[in-house]
């Protein structure tokens, strides 16, 4: 106790130390001249006559702006009148993501962006007259743009196109006088899917877009370098219900008339349409973890369990495992394919591996039973006999499961 006391005096001795030394230490440095700052570090210094020569300059190129939208306001009359025919739209760049393939209504939604762009001479202007600008960006709802929109759409009330009324056209005047626009779409057609195949299919979609004037004078031209964002980043996006990207391709062509205009209603009027064609490949190893894997597994089972000498353990085993086969089958129906023109081979391979389990179960109950003969010396109860039943049997349910997984693998 007395060492804690003495601790204790000495730390409130050096606080009281401490504090005085503080309170008799002079600061001298109070009439100190500011430290000066390096030029680059300097404030700038706006003159009166500098923000009036700024302003000035602000108000004048709004007002020319504002002089420049509306002469292209007034030339390009209403987004109702397109430049005289034949209108040739060209396509810079087709974005396609988020796309959603659905089985079982056989539909195919995705999201797109068609940046486009086409020559329209009413709107030139002399960039002279207006400051030296050869660019304008107005809303593209006052000049017209092409309207594009799906063809073989399952829902033109969904797939309108809403959101591109609000987005901005760039006037051009430089290598060529047009509007440029890039309106996002999202769209719901139609597929015809063929799951014969599975789970190693693929599927080609298509969709057709047209521009809503019904026009056949438009002619559509794909830049040989056209952009369809075939990146990674793009293809993981698209990675929805197990399925993943396997190429997209834009071509343009006249359709026929099974896909006519609905205005004119005449089977002998063709339009000219653009092309997206996709194509989407089944995510396997998704697939093969979670129907092939439990096949080949009861399989394997099955097959090795009958090469036990202990028959009753064999027929155990195989009887277990055709239980087991038959439960996974009926549980996994529900994530199999609906729509396909050929049964795929995955359903027959089901099918071959009960018969195989059967044809196990019976040959190991004819063992059984012609072993049991055996000990009762009857007339068929040989041993040359019981080791050929025995070995053809065997041989027969490694035939037969070897050929049904050649049969499912083999393309």
């Amino acid at each position: 106790l007395p060492m804690k006391k003495n601790a204790f005096l000495l730390l409130l001795a050096l606080n009281i130390l401490l504090v005085n030394a503080e309170e008799d230490y002079e600061y001298d440095d109070y009439d100190a001249e500011p430290l000066e700052l390096l030029p680059e570090h300097q404030p700038l210094q706006h003159t009166s006559e500098g923000i009036e020569s700024d302003a000035l300059a602000e108000r004048t190129h709004h007002e020319e702006m504002t002089k420049l939208h509306e002469f292209v306001k007034q030339r390009a009359i209403s987004n109702d009148h397109p430049p005289p025919m034949p209108i040739t739209i060209d396509f810079s760049g087709i974005r396609v993501v988020n796309i959603l393939l659905d089985e079982h209504s056989q539909t195919l939604s995705a999201k797109l962006t068609l940046c486009s762009y086409h020559v329209d001479e009413r709107l030139r202007w002399d960039p002279k007259e207006f400051n030296g600008t050869k660019i304008i960006v107005i809303p593209r709802w006052e000049v017209w743009t092409p309207y594009f929109i799906p063809m073989n759409s399952i829902d033109n009330l969904k797939d309108n196109n809403f959101f591109g009324h609000y987005v901005n056209a760039i006037i051009y005047n430089v290598n060529f006088v047009g509007p440029a626009t890039c309106p996002a779409l999202q769209v719901t057609v139609d597929c015809e899917i063929d799951a014969s195949e599975f789970p190693f299919d693929m599927q080609l979609c298509t969709i057709v877009m047209y521009d809503k004037t019904f026009g056949r004078d438009f002619e559509y031209k794909l830049e040989q370098g056209i952009d369809l964002f075939r990146g990674d980043y793009y293809d993981n996006v698209t990675k929805y219900s197990n399925w993943h990207m396997r190429s997209k391709l834009a071509t343009w062509a006249s359709v026929d008339a099974n896909m006519r205009e609905l205005v004119w209603n005449d089977p002998n009027r063709e339009t000219n349409a653009v092309r997206i064609h996709i194509l989407l490949e089944r995510h396997s190893p998704y697939y093969v973890t979670i129907f092939l894997c439990p096949a080949f597994l009861i399989t394997t089972l099955s097959s090795i369990a009958f090469l036990h000498p202990n028959r009753r353990i064999v027929l155990l085993t195989i009887s277990s495992n055709l239980m087991l086969l038959m439960i996974f089958i009926i549980s996994s129906s529900k994530n199999l394919p609906t729509n396909f023109k050929k049964r795929p081979r995955i359903f027959d391979f089901w099918r071959n591996e009960v018969v195989i389990s059967s044809i196990q179960l019976t040959a190991c109950i004819v063992i059984i039973v012609t072993r049991h003969l055996m000990k009762n010396n009857d007339i068929l109860g040989s041993s040359r006999f019981s080791s050929i039943v025995i070995s053809y049997c065997r041989l027969l349910s490694l035939a037969v499961s070897l050929g049904n997984l050649y049969y499912l693998l083999h393309p």
